[in-house]
């Protein structure tokens, strides 16, 4: 068995109770998607922040494709498309299309408002005995109904593709050691 298969094989994505220190502090409206994904890495990260653009910044084949099949559809009704946006951000802080909210050692939290709805999805790191956990927690409001209508049809995907970046930073974590490594970029 090959060092990744083993990786594939210990790496553990779950759903966990949204934190207490939860995103929507900014906000006194309850989301309308507030979720918890975390994996548990044997070692630390050197950089949360690097492991979240090695993660985001080179997604596989698949979400790109679902990227693209999300910009064809929204692009009529008016919402930005994931090129319109990094366009738009080109000298911001972002990672992809991602706006950069905050960046420090322990959390990285990107985000966007817009008409349609504002997300959030933070990425935390907490110590813990047996490694490190590595949370993702995101959280949506919906402004009106193409909000809505818009997150119905994301959610399932949503999921999936969440519990993909933290595993992908946990199989990195597993083979060599670093989720920092440029080897994550060949990796879908």
């Amino acid at each position: 068995m090959s060092s990744l298969s083993r990786a594939r094989h210990h790496v553990r994505v779950r759903e966990i109770s949204c934190p207490h220190q939860t995103i929507s502090k900014r906000n006194s409206d309850r989301p309308d998607l507030a979720d918890t994904f975390a994996v548990t890495l044997p070692r630390p990260v050197a950089d949360l922040r690097a492991s979240v653009e090695a993660v985001l910044g080179t997604p596989p084949g698949w979400f790109r494709v679902l990227i693209g099949i999300r910009d064809r559809i929204v692009a009529p009704f008016g919402v930005a498309t994931s090129a319109m946006l990094r366009q738009e951000l080109e000298t911001a802080d972002r990672i992809d299309f991602f706006p950069v909210l905050h960046a420090g050692p322990d959390e990285v939290m990107l985000g966007a408002r817009d008409r349609h709805l504002d997300f959030r999805i933070a990425f935390r790191r907490v110590r813990a005995r047996q490694g490190e956990l590595i949370a993702a927690t995101t959280e949506v409001w919906c402004h009106n109904t193409l909000g809505r209508v818009y997150l119905a049809l994301i959610r399932p995907a949503h999921r999936i593709v969440v519990r993909s970046m933290l595993s992908r930073m946990a199989r990195q974590n597993l083979q060599d050691g670093s989720v920092d490594s440029p080897s994550l970029r060949s990796r879908a």
